[in-house]
């Protein structure tokens, strides 16, 4: 007896507690025809379950499939809908949405709904859905080839003992869910449902990272390493021929550019007096001429022709 005493506060507190449970849970009407009081009401109570949810199926992201969370959405749309439709009992010539929405200028209830819809607008979880109309989940088909063929991966990663093995064991079944990935990335233009998105990416993280088997990259950076040496031999080998060839080429007496000058300058001036030759006596001009023959005979041996010109001169004090 002192027993049942001592359980009946337990037994009371769990009464309560499924009550209280029972009275927020989100769930439709039966009533075909519901005041804006009972509208209201199951609007809140299901966006309050919908944001819930959306906080403990953030990581991994599990928000657009989770039963709950399509469930609290889709009726809390549905029923917020039905305030702009129904029509307060009280005054027939007002809608229920004149009552509880833009009442003042925070618009608390319509800024909730809309953050909503923009969570579940940029995850794209209408993608997962042919439509969310329906009472029960509805994926399409190439959502449900993604999970059942990622439990098929999951299964197999879990039955391998030995981690080492699991890149041969599990090689077909990764690579099936990474096929029906693309094909759903291609179809959808990159607008996939977040959900898939992110267990893919955890997927590929794990099969590369912790597996160690991303045979793709590992064959790219065995042929960019290649490539890479190859170039790098190719560019010394070109540049210590250079080298060589270019130190044992024989090197030019370049003449100074302030002598050139120099020089130009003396022939301009000699040309612009013609007046100095007609003064030179017979003598000097049979010397200059046999100067230049004996200077002819003596370079007979191909070497190269010295006039006597102050531009040639200074090239024969370089040489």
């Amino acid at each position: 007896m002192v027993y049942y005493l001592q359980t009946l506060p337990v037994l009371f507190i769990i009464g309560v507690t499924i009550r209280l449970t029972k009275s927020s849970f989100c769930h439709e009407s039966e009533e075909v025809k519901l005041n804006c009081v009972g509208i209201f009401e199951i609007v809140h109570k299901c966006n309050a379950e919908f944001i819930q949810n959306a906080m403990t199926t953030a990581d991994p992201f599990t928000l657009c499939t989770n039963d709950f969370s399509f469930r609290a959405y889709r009726i809390t749309m549905k029923y917020y809908d039905r305030l702009f439709s129904t029509h307060d009992p009280k005054n027939e010539s007002a809608l229920c949405s004149d009552q509880y929405l833009n009442k003042n200028k925070m618009n608390v209830i319509t800024s909730l709904i809309g953050n909503s819809k923009n969570l579940w607008t940029t995850a794209n979880c209408d993608q997962c859905y042919n439509t969310l109309s329906s009472t029960s989940k509805n994926f399409t088909t190439s959502t449900e080839d993604f999970l059942n063929s990622l439990q098929l991966l999951t299964n197999c990663i879990d039955k391998v003992t030995n981690i080492s093995f699991v890149c041969n064991k599990c090689e077909t079944h990764y690579q099936t869910l990474n096929g029906i990935y693309e094909r759903i990335k291609t179809s959808s233009n990159n607008k996939i449902c977040f959900d898939l998105e992110d267990k893919m990416n955890k997927t590929r993280r794990d099969w590369s990272g912790v597996y160690k088997c991303c045979r793709d990259k590992r064959d790219s950076l065995t042929a960019f390493y290649s490539l890479a040496t190859t170039i790098f031999i190719i560019a010394v080998s070109f540049y210590s021929v250079v080298y060589f060839v270019g130190s044992n080429y024989p090197e030019r007496n370049v003449l100074d550019e302030r002598e050139v000058a120099i020089c130009r300058r003396s022939e301009i001036r000699d040309s612009a007096q013609p007046g100095q030759s007609s003064n030179m006596s017979s003598f000097d001009r049979n010397n200059l001429e046999s100067q230049k023959k004996s200077t002819e005979q003596d370079n007979s041996d191909n070497e190269p022709l010295i006039l006597s010109s102050p531009l040639n001169q200074a090239l024969e004090r370089l040489n």
